[in-house]
Order: C-alpha cells, then sequence, then structure tokens
C-alpha cells in the first residue's frame, strides 16, 4: 500500500494488491503524481516501477525497474534495470512507456538543466544491506550516455537543486554509512553525518532528508529519518509514526 498525503489534506492510500513492497516515491516537478517502484510477490519476484496522482487516481505501471528519478521537464524518469544480472541506467518516456537504455549503473538522477546524469557504478555489496556499496563510484555522463567520466566515490546519489553539489552516500572503512556532499567543480567532499540511502534536497537547497541512525541508550541504534541544515550545521532528528523511513 502507497501513502500520499498532501499538506492540509488527510492522507490518501493506494492499494497495491500482489506487491509485499512499495517505495523510492519520487514527485513530479508539476506535484501532481509520484512515481515509486513496488516488489511483486510470487515464486519470481520482480520490481515494477508505478505512476499515480497525488489524488490516488490514475494508478499505472510503467515497466519493470526501480528508483524512479523523474525529468526536471516532467517528460521522463531515470530508472535502474537489470539486463541479465548487470544494472543498467535507463530512460523512460512517461507518456509512451517507451525506454531507451543509457549505460552500465545505478540509481541515476538527473541534473536540474537535465543535461548530464549522475549514477552509481561497481562496488562490493554488504551482505546486510542490498543498498549499499564498498568502494562503489560515481559517474557523470550526458543523456545519451556519451562523455561518461568518473566523478567520485559514493553512492545513491542526489543532485542539488542549484547544480553546483550532489549527495551520496558513502561506506567507510568501519563500515559505517555516511551522508556526504561533494562539490561539482572542485570535487570537495564534506560529511555531514551519518545517514544512508537516496539524500532528499528541499526545493531551496538549504536542507537535506535521509535515513538515520539515532543512539537511544547503551549504544542501541533505531533507524530514524533526519535532516541536515547545511546552513545552519543543525541536524533534526523525526519521530515514526508508520513504517520504516525508506
Amino acid at each position: 500500500m502507497v501513502c500520499i498525503q498532501v499538506r492540509g489534506k488527510p492522507p490518501v492510500f493506494v492499494d497495491m494488491p500482489g506487491h509485499w513492497d512499495c517505495g523510492c516515491p519520487e514527485i513530479s516537478p508539476d506535484g501532481k503524481m509520484v512515481a515509486f517502484s513496488g516488489l511483486t510477490v510470487g515464486d519470481s519476484p520482480g520490481i515494477e516501477n508505478w505512476l499515480v496522482g497525488v489524488d490516488g487516481t490514475g494508478l499505472r505501471k510503467l515497466g519493470i525497474g526501480t528508483s524512479p528519478r523523474w525529468s526536471p521537464d516532467g517528460k521522463q524518469l531515470l530508472i535502474t534495470q537489470n539486463v541479465g544480472e548487470t544494472p543498467c541506467v535507463f530512460i523512460t518516456d512517461v507518456a509512451t512507456g517507451k525506454e531507451r537504455k543509457i549505460c552500465e549503473g545505478r540509481f541515476p538522477d538527473w541534473s536540474p538543466d537535465g543535461n548530464k546524469i549522475v549514477f552509481a557504478r561497481g562496488g562490493t555489496r554488504l551482505r546486510e544491506s542490498s543498498g549499499d556499496h564498498f568502494d562503489s563510484m560515481l559517474y557523470l555522463t550526458g543523456t545519451d550516455g556519451r562523455e561518461e567520466a568518473e566523478f567520485a566515490a559514493g553512492n545513491w546519489p542526489s543532485w542539488s537543486p542549484s547544480g553546483r553539489t550532489i549527495a551520496c552516500t558513502t561506506v567507510e572503512s568501519d563500515r559505517s554509512l555516511v551522508i556526504s556532499i561533494i562539490d561539482v567543480k572542485t570535487r570537495k567532499r564534506t560529511i555531514l553525518g551519518v545517514g544512508y540511502y537516496r539524500a532528499q534536497w528541499s526545493g531551496d537547497g538549504k536542507a537535506i532528508v535521509c535515513n538515520g541512525l539515532l543512539v537511544i541508550s547503551k549504544g542501541r541504534l533505531e533507524r530514524q529519518p533526519v535532516r541536515f541544515w547545511l546552513d545552519q550545521g543543525r541536524i533534526e532528528f523525526f519521530a515514526l509514526d508508520l513504517d520504516v523511513p525508506f
């Protein structure tokens, strides 16, 4: 089931029969639709991409894959789709569902001007988590997959609204997971704090929200969403009401 809540309105619940997990929600640039991934049940489960209106209507499947990211004009989605055993970056046309392979890689995101793509590739997967990798690298490329260039170490990249920095997850040598921001021009990296999976930027670029780990007592850790205020140097945790903050 997917829950959508618009400010000032009651939550809308979208039933997803045949799926035991849904995640990676991404709101369209015009704020009218949500793209998300759903994991099917059965002997051969797969991951599908779906679209639905923020009012819960118009649900439709948009092919297989995961981690959809809207293009700045709202006409296309970047997705990760396995080709055999290899994760690859695809662009899907929202209107027609037509797919176009860009390159090998995973978890892509658009630059704000829509001309570049950042994605992750490589690394050794951690046994305890399918979404984190040691020594994975970020790459930049054009929307046609040409002029590919290595950028920096990291995973789950997220381009800032200004286009000047990219946030990502990094697995440190002690297996701790941290959120960093990297300057696109200088490649200078700044660690914000402990966090993991994709960091989501606020519209004004002043804060980042991601999964976080909070020490409760005697070293016990609890997963809670965390917000890093870049302009204040402040960290804020959120209490959970439903489920876990993937």
